[in-house]
């Protein structure tokens, strides 16, 4: 079933190129949505896909880049499911919250 998900993700070192790696991590498995850099440095996303699908992605998510993990630790992490709205056609990204 086709579920929506707004999630946050917040650590000392989360920036560009894991705002990245999120993009690719969300194009790969089909999800629609967004993903940006917030005002105060966190990373905020919105998902649409199966709720499989966003179950992979968000522990994905969670557990953090494979090779950034290393150095980058999850402070805070949330998310909140939703009904679809279907206002996506793609998973694109955004540098600043508007």
């Amino acid at each position: 079933m086709i579920k929506r998900i707004e999630c946050s993700v917040s650590a000392e070192r989360v920036g560009y190129n894991y705002l990245l790696w999120i993009s690719k991590l969300a194009i790969n498995l089909g999800i629609k949505g967004n993903a940006c850099i917030r005002n105060d440095g966190s990373i905020g996303i919105i998902a649409e896909a199966d709720d499989e699908v966003l179950a992979s992605f968000i522990e994905k998510v969670k557990r953090g880049h494979p090779i950034f993990h290393m150095f980058v630790t999850i402070d805070n992490f949330f998310v909140k499911w939703h009904e679809p709205k279907n206002d996506y056609t793609d998973f694109s990204v955004t540098l600043k919250e508007a």
